[in-house]
């Protein structure tokens, strides 16, 4: 192909375009919707936390009410699992592409010529990065939260062993919160993100690559 030919150049341009394209819609589009069931599962589990608590602030506990609370708590658990499991390979995909685009990036960013697309390519990459275990701290932070909700209320106190039963059942999956992860190899939170991030940076400052301290 002759690549000075402006018919053969502007398909190339509007292939690279399209193709580019459509990588992004995918990822961008994946990630928003995995915002979006985290997002929902959150306010879920918040709302059954505020339940809990005002079910258990009467003085007289209904068995009812904590019944259906217990139900609540463990269809949220399902729903978690499926998410789980629908992005689990997604997430160690996104993970890994993630750090070694990071990685180039970074490198890249000492060649003047490709600098502007190395800083934008490591800013994106960051924030979706970012976004992922933002969203993945918030679903963990919300399902354990219930824990705090049934210590604050002396449940302890309350006589009927029915109610007590559920209770237990309660903390036990509240104390085993709900997290997103990487199909087994790494937890999505936003500590994660902080280490992964601290442990780039410090290898290439380490290497006198380049100091970070510079850009800030």
């Amino acid at each position: 192909l002759n690549y000075r030919n402006p018919f053969v150049y502007m398909v190339l341009h509007l292939w690279i375009a399209a193709s580019r394209f459509v990588g992004l819609s995918v990822t961008f589009g994946s990630d928003l919707l995995l915002c979006s069931f985290v997002t929902v599962l959150s306010m879920e589990f918040d709302i059954l936390r505020h339940d809990s608590k005002e079910a258990l602030s009467n003085k007289e506990v209904d068995v009812k009410i904590i019944a259906a609370l217990v139900n609540r708590q463990n269809k949220l658990i399902k729903i978690s699992n499926h998410v789980q499991s629908a992005y689990s390979v997604l997430l160690l995909y996104t993970f890994i592409t993630n750090s070694i685009v990071i990685c180039i990036s970074c490198i890249a960013i000492l060649e003047a010529e490709v600098m502007i697309r190395s800083i934008i390519s490591l800013i994106s990459r960051l924030i979706t990065f970012f976004l992922q275990y933002h969203y993945g701290q918030k679903l963990l932070d919300s399902s354990a939260g219930i824990t705090e909700a049934i210590n604050d209320s002396n449940w302890y106190e309350i006589k009927d062993l029915k109610i007590k039963k559920f209770l237990v059942l309660m903390l036990q999956r509240a104390q085993a919160a709900k997290f997103l992860h990487g199909y087994g190899f790494i937890v999505i939170k936003r500590q994660t993100f902080l280490n992964v991030r601290k442990k780039l940076f410090f290898n290439f400052e380490e290497n006198n690559l380049f100091n970070f301290a510079d850009f800030v």
